[in-house]
């Protein structure tokens, strides 16, 4: 569901929702053979619910275009089944793992015109990622639960910056460059044989910075566009 609203000639309101839930049940002998040495059973469910919040504008000056807004993500997740690898010899166990995921964000970003060729892009995004499971396992054959019920925690609080400048060299010429930020959040194995692969929780996130130059163009009449650009990661 989008609703858009004219707040002013100049400010705009945007509101974005959306919801998606799915389940399935599947099952396989993951070994490609004919033999009986990899069965597998699963069933999968999630849940998502997403909103998100824009505000954007222009100064009455014309020379300073802005947004801001809130994003914000909650999903729910459970996958349950049992696994036969070389069948009460190898590994047969009984799983169930159960994951609750919330996101939200707050960020802004503008493009102010310093003079006519020369303009100046700054925006700014703070992130806060939770994710939590619940692992289960057991030996079928001893019934011996090898993990059981244990809740792995990972959450990541981040602010990610960026700047750049852009240079309107002619009506279809533009050069530019930009330092950004961004990261992934953590997270953890998705499938644990033992206790010890979820006792210590899970892995931290990944940091990025990139510094990009480039130029963009539109010739012959605007019946070719050339891009091209250069970045360092």
């Amino acid at each position: 569901l989008t609703v858009e609203w004219a707040a002013s000639d100049n400010v705009q309101f945007k509101s974005v929702t959306s919801y998606r839930e799915w389940e399935n049940t599947f099952g396989r002998d993951s070994d490609g053979s004919p033999l009986p040495v990899d069965h597998t059973w699963d069933t999968s469910i999630h849940e998502q619910f997403t909103q998100e919040f824009q505000l954007t504008g222009i100064a009455a000056n014309s020379r300073l275009d802005w947004a801001t807004g809130l994003f914000f993500y909650d999903a729910d997740d459970s996958n349950q089944g049992w696994n036969f690898l070389y069948p009460l010899f190898f590994l047969t166990t009984n799983h169930k793992d159960v994951q609750t995921d919330e996101n939200y964000a707050l960020f802004a970003h503008f493009t102010y015109d310093l003079t006519d060729v020369l303009s100046i892009t700054g925006g700014l995004r703070y992130t806060d990622d939770q994710k939590n499971v619940t692992v289960y396992r057991q030996d079928f054959v001893t019934g011996a639960v090898t993990i059981p019920n244990t809740r792995v925690n990972v959450d990541a609080q981040k602010t990610s910056p960026k700047i750049g400048l852009n240079w309107q060299l002619a009506d279809n010429r533009m050069a530019y460059v930009q330092w950004a930020t961004g990261f992934r959040a953590g997270g953890f194995g998705p499938r644990p044989s033992n206790f010890y692969q979820v006792a210590n929780g899970g892995f931290g996130i990944e940091d990025l910075e990139t510094l990009e130059g480039g130029l963009k163009t539109d010739l012959n009449d605007g019946r070719l566009r050339l891009n091209g650009a250069v970045f360092f990661s």
